[in-house]
């Protein structure tokens, strides 16, 4: 018997290096590849007892396998299988669609929709009589994964096929006469559409796909001209959303749902842009929706008792309510029933109902492997070894794309497959439409493209120390020199770095990486920003969790242009102006102040009220407002209590000498507004003592306010402040400068 350990999964692209690891006693006398003059592989030793560790690198797309001969003429197969780069096969498969699976026949039905492709026919499906026609979760995913596609990598033809998807085929023909209730028809068909509105399956891929397409307009206003302002795509999102809940629709309290792990950034946009009634209605939705998983044993039901598509929406609802026992849960669940053996089709794939064999990389592969990606990298007590099975899944529907080695027929590269078929002797594919299999693989695209929208939620350059490996990049080429990592991102978006030993991640909102160095010990960064829109200045969010404690200089092609402080927990955000050349060099590196620095991310907040649906967690992390209703990340509002003094305050683990204070004020057009004073007050020992000296205290939107004081040494530093009549108060931002 040999032991087999693999990274990065036993799926891998042409331009990333996989390592494996053949854990046995006896000697390996031979590996021999499938295709000899397209692979490479290299001894790289034994480590440990009897770990003979191998580098493989393959060029031959598809399954390859790797026999390996041992002992007494014993042999054992490693089934591996090749896809191109990720990028490579994204952006291919998304001009496919654009270019082969839209219909554009004005005044008819079909007018714009995103059509399943059929492999056998070499044309697209066309079929619009109603059930079991065009929509469900084969024809409304389509248009879900393209518009998240161009959220993170634009391309004009596409957000111009898309626009037009949203607002002929969604708006005008399948939600013809829902304009106002917004409930979606899982089919489309010539009106009157007889098919139900209950399926509450269906609700997420339209509302996801509006969502993205919000993000798109947001992001990148001048891209093209679009049909609709940004805020009427998100409203639609929302609206769709509430429908879900409020309408007369089933699978929606008591069922997770795919693609529901987009939630809190649907809240997080709705508060961004002032929607706030909206955006407290969802988190009132999703509080009922958490109580009725929270106290079941089992919190993984949907459409079946057991089934795996409920994995991703529980595991977020346990999140948005720190609820570590049920994501756990939920992370043990989804890891037990994937294949952890070395084999492509097997290897971190969940099936149906943990069980069938002939649906192999259903959507679930990577829709539900947010949760082990996201335990690691919070709570995981050994995320190394655990990465192995989670960044398998991360990639694994890409293998679906048709790069050639699915059919090798011109007409069908780029198209999709909705799932491989493992079971012996089958020739016919098996569900909808069957026809025949394509080197096991299903001709139809079904819905390959929601596991394809799961990938590009997690997608990422993953950098681990592994305990058998060593030092290895997941979707990047990695070295370490000089106590920092250098990475090259290969994992398909070139915005998202994870080191997962020291639990530290950098993410890009708009713009892309393609080099980054960073400190293993995580107080200084640089990277290299690949500018995605070179037409027009703008601005890029970059957020970092778990940068050390600190004030920090942030450079822009090595000219200082902000600070930011790090608590040394949690996320600091970092605006970056970004003009319109092609690539610029961005470096965090310790401040270089000597006087007086921000020291609030040293401090813990507290407060005698705070809205349920804010946070004092955005006082102290470091966010670079940018307005005084400026939702990109967490404020502090204490409405409803107009009228009142309400106080927030820092404690310090020893006493500070504190002299001064910032404070951007938070208003956000309705019940909270500008305060009408407040105080500054310092823990003496034994009382709160006013600050002598004030000078500032300003009550001015959308800039800092500034005062300074005689210096106080202390362990407790509070403001109090009082409302307006009939108002309340809040904060974006809170800096306090000492020693």
């Amino acid at each position: 018997m040999i032991d087999v350990n693999v990274v990065p999964g036993m799926i891998v692209p042409t331009n990333q290096t996989a390592k494996f690891d053949l854990h046995t006693s006896k000697t390996i006398t031979s590996i021999t590849p499938q295709y000899p003059s397209e692979t490479t592989v290299t001894s790289l030793g034994t480590t440990g007892t009897n770990h003979k560790l191998y580098q493989l690198t393959m060029s031959h797309l598809g399954a390859n396998n790797i026999t390996v001969t041992y002992g007494s003429g014993e042999k054992t197969v490693l089934q591996f299988y090749a896809i191109e780069p990720i990028d490579t096969a994204l952006q291919r498969h998304a001009t496919f669609m654009v270019n082969n699976q839209q219909w554009n026949v004005p005044g008819d039905i079909r007018d714009k929709v995103f059509d399943d492709w059929m492999m056998q026919t070499k044309a697209k499906r066309n079929n619009f009589a109603g059930y079991w026609g065009w929509g469900d979760d084969w024809g409304l995913t389509h248009g879900q994964f393209l518009a998240e596609k161009n959220a993170l990598s634009p391309v004009a033809s596409e957000v111009t096929a898309l626009d037009n998807y949203l607002e002929t085929a969604i708006w005008t023909n399948l939600m013809n006469g829902h304009h106002s209730d917004y409930l979606v028809p899982d089919f489309l068909m010539a009106q009157p559409n007889t098919t139900p509105t209950y399926r509450g399956y269906a609700y997420p891929h339209i509302y996801n796909t509006y969502f993205s397409m919000y993000k798109i307009a947001k992001m990148y206003p001048n891209l093209i001209t679009y049909k609709n302002p940004k805020n009427t795509y998100l409203l639609r999102a929302y609206n769709i959303f509430k429908a879900l809940y409020d309408g007369p629709v089933a699978y929606n309290w008591n069922t997770g749902l795919m693609g529901e792990l987009t939630t809190p950034d649907i809240i997080k946009a709705l508060q961004d842009e002032g929607l706030t009634t909206e955006a407290n209605d969802i988190i009132s939705k999703m509080a009922t929706k958490y109580n009725n998983f929270a106290s079941t044993t089992y919190p993984y039901g949907s459409e079946y008792n057991y089934d795996n598509t409920g994995e991703e929406a529980v595991y977020m609802l346990a999140k948005m309510n720190n609820n570590n026992t049920i994501r756990g849960k939920i992370n043990a669940k989804t890891r037990a029933a994937r294949g952890h053996m070395p084999v492509w089709y097997y290897y971190a794939d969940p099936v149906t109902i943990t069980g069938d064999n002939w649906w192999n990389f259903q959507y679930t592969t990577s829709l539900a492997g947010y949760a082990m990606d996201d335990w690691i990298r919070t709570n995981s007590t050994k995320p190394e070894t655990e990465q192995r099975l989670s960044y398998a899944a991360k990639i694994a529907n890409v293998s679906a794309i048709n790069s050639g080695q699915i059919s090798s027929d011109p007409a069908n590269i780029g198209a999709v497959s909705w799932t491989y078929q493992a079971n012996k002797g089958n020739y016919g594919a098996l569900g909808l439409d069957g026809g025949p299999l394509f080197n096991g693989w299903r001709g139809m695209s079904g819905e390959a493209d929601l596991g394809l929208f799961g990938a590009l939620k997690v997608l990422s350059a993953d950098v681990a120390v592994d305990p058998i490996f060593g030092l290895y990049g997941y979707g990047a080429d990695v070295s370490l020199s000089g106590g920092a990592y250098t990475v090259t991102p290969k994992d398909g978006l070139n915005k998202r770095l994870n080191l997962i030993t020291e639990k530290f991640s950098m993410e890009l909102e708009r713009d892309q990486y393609t080099a980054a160095t960073v400190a293993t010990v995580k107080n200084n960064v640089y990277f290299t920003l690949k500018n995605m829109m070179t037409s027009a200045a703008h601005t890029t969010k970059v957020t970092f969790t778990g940068l050390a404690a600190g004030t920090y200089d942030v450079l822009i092609n090595n000219t200082k242009v902000s600070t930011v402080s790090a608590a040394g927990s949690g996320k600091t955000v970092v605006n970056l102006s970004i003009g319109t050349n092609a690539t610029y060099d961005v470096k965090l590196q310790a401040a270089t102040s000597t006087g007086p620095t921000d020291i609030a991310p040293q401090g813990t907040a507290t407060t005698s009220f705070v809205s349920s649906w804010e946070s004092l967690a955005g006082l102290n992390d470091g966010y670079a407002p940018t307005s005084s209703n400026d939702r990109g990340h967490p404020v502090y509002g204490n409405w409803d209590n107009p009228g009142t003094t309400q106080w927030v305050q820092y404690d310090f683990a020893s006493a500070r000498t504190i002299s001064s204070t910032d404070i951007y004020w938070f208003d956000d057009d309705q019940g909270i507004d500008l305060p009408a004073s407040y105080t500054l007050q310092y823990w003496n020992g034994t009382a709160w003592v006013n600050v002598a000296n004030p000078s500032g205290l300003g009550i001015a939107a959308n800039q800092y306010n500034t005062t300074t004081f005689t210096p106080v040494s202390t362990t407790k530093f509070r403001v109090n402040i009082t409302a307006k009549a009939a108002y309340s108060t809040g904060m974006e931002s809170w800096k306090v400068y000492g020693t």
